[in-house]
């Protein structure tokens, strides 16, 4: 409940003040000199450009705290919707992703569901950032004792160090977020990747622990 909270409060204060802003400034930059004022127009430009990436980056933190229908549909629709938008904001240079959902996924509580959207998340975006994939694989499957998330590139891979506390060497990866978000269920995550090769993440929550959490719905 405080997620989803703080998620409106961000969304209705500070992203609506934040273009509000942008209109004002937008309105200024119109009215101004752009033969005599050039400096003040390019200072302008500048600033509204910063204030569109600032409003961008706000509504990726408020996706993470409230991931588009989540609360309301469940896990898989919220994959398929967070897909369809990397689709509409990524246009001809995507890669074609694949998906393979188990509609079991509507019926996850809160902490798991919340865990493997974060995960697939953040599997995503390595994916399209650094693995230059052209194809990527999402899969969420529910078996007899665990429920299984897995991502598979085509991209340009990584050596998989040895020990997790390595895993530090790739910042830009966010391997390090997708271990804490899966340990913090009771889970556990194994990457499998080469050079040149590949990547293959695969994450498993035990259903047990599900179980136990039956009684926390998203909220």
């Amino acid at each position: 409940m405080k997620r989803y909270h703080l998620a409106q409060k961000l969304h209705h204060n500070v992203v609506q003040q934040l273009v509000s802003i942008n209109y004002q400034l937008t309105e200024i930059w119109q009215h101004t000199d752009r033969q005599q004022d050039t400096e003040l127009v390019s200072a302008l430009q500048l600033i509204r450009q910063e204030l569109l990436d600032a409003v961008k980056q706000l509504g990726e933190v408020i996706s993470e705290l409230q991931p588009p229908g989540l609360p309301d549909l469940g896990l898989t629709a919220a994959l398929e919707g967070e897909v369809a938008r990397l689709e509409r904001e990524g246009g001809t240079q995507m890669p074609i992703i694949e998906l393979d959902l188990d509609e079991s996924g509507t019926t996850l509580p809160e902490p798991t569901a919340l865990c493997l959207f974060q995960v697939a998340q953040e599997m995503l975006r390595n994916a399209l950032k650094h693995a230059q994939a052209d194809r990527v694989i999402l899969n969420l499957r529910l078996q007899d004792d665990e429920v299984v998330l897995g991502i598979v590139d085509n991209g340009r891979g990584f050596q998989v160090p040895t020990h997790l506390k390595q895993l530090a060497q790739f910042p830009r990866f966010g391997l390090i977020k997708i271990v804490k978000y899966v340990t913090k269920v009771g889970g556990q995550v194994s990457f499998h990747s080469q050079p040149s090769v590949g990547t293959e993440i695969t994450v498993r929550i035990p259903l047990n622990k599900i179980e136990s959490d039956n009684n926390r719905n998203y909220q």
